[in-house]
């Protein structure tokens, strides 16, 4: 079993963290440059109102964490695992995820601006009042609430939300085109199409 080495030191600029835990502990208001995490796993962290400019994470895993109101900018975060965690208000701008999953997080309010979502993974996650503008998605929603979410400029071309949550989504025909929905979920989008059901 691979050991990972304790750490209780404040996160700090160009800070290389390998194989490290990081867990129970308050990182919050803190504000972060070119920091590199490879390997590392941070558990019941508090890191809310943190800012990680030019950050890069790489297999890490965070599980029960908080990262309320935390902004990642043009960061990188690449074959990562969120469990559980409380994005409430994250903001990801410029920035790049590929290969992520958030499994049973609360990310409402949460804003993904100009960045690239490759294969990343909603499960039963709470996404309700988000924003997704200027992005390139490649994504799935199992499960997942997107209620009042706000897509703009952000074509949802071959994206699976037949088992999301979809009332009250905001989106123009144009960047809905050719995603896939269930045919309850239908009458949720009439609408955007400016007509009145009688």
């Amino acid at each position: 079993m691979e050991e990972f080495e304790k750490n209780t030191h404040l996160f700090e600029d160009e800070g290389n963290y390998f194989n490290n835990l990081f867990e129970e502990d308050d990182y919050s208001y803190l504000s972060v440059k070119n920091c590199d995490f490879k390997n590392c796993i941070l558990k019941n962290m508090i890191i809310t109102d943190t800012t990680f400019d030019h950050c890069y994470f790489t297999d890490v895993l965070f599980d029960h964490c908080d990262f309320s109101n935390a902004k990642f900018e043009e960061s990188l975060i690449k074959k990562c695992s969120f469990k559980s965690c409380k994005t409430l208000g994250m903001q990801v701008n410029n920035s790049i995820l590929d290969h992520v999953t958030y499994e049973e997080c609360m990310m409402s309010y949460s804003s993904f601006y100009h960045t690239q979502i490759k294969e990343v993974h909603y499960y039963s996650s709470q996404l309700n009042e988000s924003f997704f503008t200027n992005c390139q998605i490649k994504a799935s929603f199992s499960e997942s609430d997107l209620t009042m979410t706000e897509i703009d400029h952000t074509s949802f071309k071959g994206i699976d939300l037949s088992s999301a949550l979809i009332s009250g989504i905001r989106i123009t025909p144009y960047d809905l085109k050719g995603a896939i929905i269930g045919a309850d979920q239908a009458i949720d989008l009439v609408p955007l199409l400016g007509v009145i059901l009688k």
